[in-house]
């Protein structure tokens, strides 16, 4: 199984916090893959459902016996989408991942790599990209400014602080 998220610098739904030695994922994260065999039925129910009330945007089911690839949307209802007639599965929260379903049914690695670096080749998946490094750029400048006021509200903070020692010295005087 397998999960894709976005960083929630870049406007992603989740994160990773630490904890000890050990990391969590908080939030849904954007994109939910699980292969299935004998737990088909609650993949695709139970499970389906339970991943849209927590907000995953995306899901994708592999049954095994079936040999078939099951895609769900899941960010208005839990609908599950058809596949285009070629069988490449493209991602909606992820654009530029491909997925060969034909390929990964027919064990044709070759073809899958193929169809997956064709992919990230796409102008979809180069403007993901560049949407994710302006998202990031955004927050680095936010912090950026922050970090300069920061000092700044430190000094105010210590001259207040002297300037309340002054005025009570001298009405003590």
């Amino acid at each position: 199984d397998l999960l894709l998220m976005i960083e929630s610098d870049c406007g992603g739904q989740a994160k990773i916090q630490r904890r000890g030695d050990v990391e969590y994922i908080v939030g849904a994260p954007e994109l939910v893959l699980e292969v299935s065999h004998s737990t088909a039925s609650i993949d695709l129910n139970d499970k389906r459902l339970d991943y849209h009330a927590g907000g995953v945007q995306e899901y994708i089911v592999y049954c095994l016996a079936e040999k078939q690839l099951r895609w769900f949307d899941l960010r208005i209802d839990s609908r599950e989408r058809t596949l285009p007639v070629d069988g490449v599965l493209r991602s909606f929260m992820f654009p530029g991942l491909w997925l060969d379903s034909k390929a990964l049914v027919a064990r044709d690695k070759k073809a899958f790599v193929s169809t997956a670096q064709t992919g990230l080749q796409s102008s979809d998946h180069r403007q993901f990209v560049a949407q994710l490094a302006a998202a990031r750029a955004v927050l680095n400048e936010a912090e950026t400014s922050l970090n300069r006021v920061k000092p700044l509200a430190e000094a105010g903070a210590a001259s207040r602080a002297q300037l309340d020692s002054a005025v009570a010295a001298r009405s003590t005087a």
